[in-house]
């Protein structure tokens, strides 16, 4: 496509949107030529990071919406996540005013719910509702709510009882396999017996029989649905002659299935996505999958090569990590003197990294708030989160340095989150042997994450009053304080459902820590955590964001699951999903990207430096 033939395509485009052609001259030729592609030609655009998509399958939406004509049948507009669902919307409100009947934009899961699952699935359950009302409860995987009990079963492994809930796993669609996307789980349900796989399959029909499902059932029934009913599938293709879909690397195996019957019966996908940005793989999303569905299909495969978001250096780096042949234009002007940096870090300067970020973004003329310390797991900065934070608490120390934290002005959610966590610590450590859930405050399996919290907000109200650290402007110190949370734990200790140790079992733990008898309780209040300007996140956690400068943290042990620096490496991969880890990290930033490992030997550094990271 020459540039007056796109000026002439952009001049039609913005006729039929009654938009100034002005706001779309900005467009790439690939971009143009995109949008103005036969609709019903079914397509996959292979975009890279940065490239615009959403703004390219907002605006082709828009578009083919502005020219329709036939108000019984509609457009689905389609992608993964609330927060996706919400940008989308967003970008097309840009073109058009509002998006009505008989056309759809939202998440995949709603749209199938409200087309398939809800309309359909009772007739094939034979769910007799409550109360005239025969929806479907979709219920999360972690849902330890206590009404699951009643759909959870145990079974014997390696001379251990495993406990089962309906939610934690899923059978395939004839029943002969079952799994799970906890990894943990997954592997336990393949030493099963065949009888436990009837067991299993007995509580989980149950499960969907009372009228529950996960999300992963919910695709499963209906695909189930649509196979029951060929009729439904026509009439499905027909209401969806045209679907689009956002981020179609994200797409399930089930998911997939789906859309393929739609495809036979007449429907075309238009899939915008990339491949190297598939980082599902625990909800067993294998971009495999949709590379193989869309030359089976034969669905016509255009590039976005235009990079809006990173400087070319980095742009090279997430290439390089891929080793993609496909040239790549970085269009954002470099501002960072050094826009890659490789820092090394051992056990006396970790705690330091983050303050020497903040001197490098500073220096750069970055903004804090728009960068981010990433790690493919949360333990591997965990400890970056707080500046000075001891660690090594005893038990009566959790709990006052959660009282300190509690009691403290102005407080924030962040801290607030502090202070439960150290009282969940520790009532957990005294009471139920140490276990529990430690993305919420080690919550206990028997025990409703939401009811834990206020548990731990109640015990903490009365604490606050019930252990003071002064009296008359004069601290306590360890011992008298000691004493009163002695006091205060035996007439509190009823409130904690079925803990596994008794009060009596515990007094003699409550104690004054080692070399503090003459030391004042609120001491610790220099241990208080402060918590660093940058944020720090999972790489999960910032798909699809941009940011101004993103600091890296390899994990120190390279016996960690996919968080290695080495495992970043296509040559060295054992799994490639961990190089697309890597992928998404490195192409979020615009002007500086900062890798942080431990020490190297040579040959790392010279691996490396191969990628485009040089030590500095």
């Amino acid at each position: 496509m020459t540039q007056n033939q796109k000026f002439k395509l952009v001049y039609k485009i913005s006729q039929v949107l009654k938009i100034n052609p002005q706001r779309l001259v900005k467009l790439s030729l690939e971009q143009v030529f995109y949008v103005n592609l036969n609709l019903n030609k079914s397509t996959f655009l292979n975009a890279c990071p940065g490239s615009g998509k959403t703004e390219v399958i907002s605006l082709k939406f828009g578009y083919a919406v502005s020219k329709w004509k036939n108000t019984g049948v509609g457009i689905a507009n389609l992608t993964f996540t609330t927060s996706a669902a919400k940008v989308l919307n967003q970008r097309i409100g840009e073109y058009l005013p509002t998006v009505t009947h008989p056309h759809f934009v939202g998440t995949f899961d709603s749209w199938l719910h409200s087309y398939i699952l809800q309309p359909y699935c009772h007739t094939l359950i034979n769910y007799a509702g409550i109360d005239g009302d025969k929806s479907i409860r979709i219920i999360e995987d972690d849902n330890n709510a206590a009404f699951l009990h009643a759909y959870t079963v145990k079974i014997k492994i390696n001379e251990s009882i495993r406990q089962f809930r309906a939610t934690e796993y899923y059978f395939s669609i004839d029943w002969k396999e079952v799994h799970s996307h906890d990894e943990n789980t997954h592997k336990a349900l393949q030493q099963i017996s065949n009888d436990d796989l009837i067991t299993l399959r007995t509580n989980k029909i149950k499960f969907i029989e009372h009228g529950f499902a996960t999300y992963t059932d919910a695709e499963i029934l209906s695909i189930k649905v649509l196979n029951k009913y060929p009729d439904l599938v026509k009439k499905l293709s027909r209401r969806f002659p045209n679907i689009f879909i956002d981020e179609c690397q994200d797409l399930s195996e089930q998911q997939i299935t789906i859309i393929e019957l739609l495809l036979n019966e007449g429907s075309s996908v238009h899939c915008v996505g990339d491949i190297n940005q598939s980082i599902y793989k625990f909800r067993k999303v294998d971009p495999a999958n949709f590379l193989a569905f869309s030359q089976k299909n034969k669905l016509s495969t255009f590039q976005l090569t235009s990079n809006f978001r990173s400087t070319q250096a980095i742009v090279d780096v997430c290439n390089a990590l891929v080793s993609s042949e496909q040239k790549v234009i970085g269009h954002q002007s470099q501002l960072a003197i050094n826009p890659i940096l490789l820092w090394q870090y051992d056990d006396t300067n970790f705690r330091d990294l983050p303050l020497e970020f903040e001197k490098e973004i500073k220096k750069n003329g970055l903004e804090l708030k728009e960068s981010a310390i990433l790690a493919r797991g949360k333990n591997t900065i965990a400890e970056l989160k707080n500046q000075g934070e001891r660690s090594g608490f005893t038990k009566c120390e959790l709990i006052a340095i959660a009282l300190l934290t509690w009691k403290q002005p102005n407080r924030t959610t962040e801290v607030l989150k502090d202070a439960l966590g150290y009282m969940g610590r520790a009532i957990s450590l005294f009471a139920y042997g140490g276990s529990g859930d430690y993305k919420n405050q080690l919550c206990p399996k028997h025990i409703d994450t939401v009811a834990w919290r206020f548990l731990l907000k109640h015990l903490l109200d009365k604490a606050i009053i019930a252990c003071p650290f002064e009296e008359n402007n004069i601290d306590f110190l360890w011992p008298k304080w000691v004493a009163s949370l002695k006091n205060y734990l035996e007439k509190n200790w009823d409130l904690l459902p079925k803990p596994i140790n008794k009060f009596l079992d515990i007094k003699a733990k409550i104690k004054t820590p080692d070399n503090c008898t003459q030391t004042s309780v609120k001491t610790l209040c220099n241990f208080l955590p402060v918590h660093n300007l940058i944020r720090t996140a999972t790489i999960h956690s910032v798909k699809g964001e941009t940011l101004d400068a993103v600091l890296l943290i390899s994990h120190p042990n390279a016996k960690s699951k996919g968080g290695h620096h080495s495992h970043w490496i296509a040559a060295n991969a054992k799994d490639a999903e961990h190089v697309r880890f890597a992928f998404v990290a490195c192409s979020r930033p615009k002007h500086l990207l900062i890798l942080a490992t431990p020490k190297l030997k040579t040959k790392e550094i010279t691996d490396l430096a191969h990628l485009g990271f040089k030590l500095s």
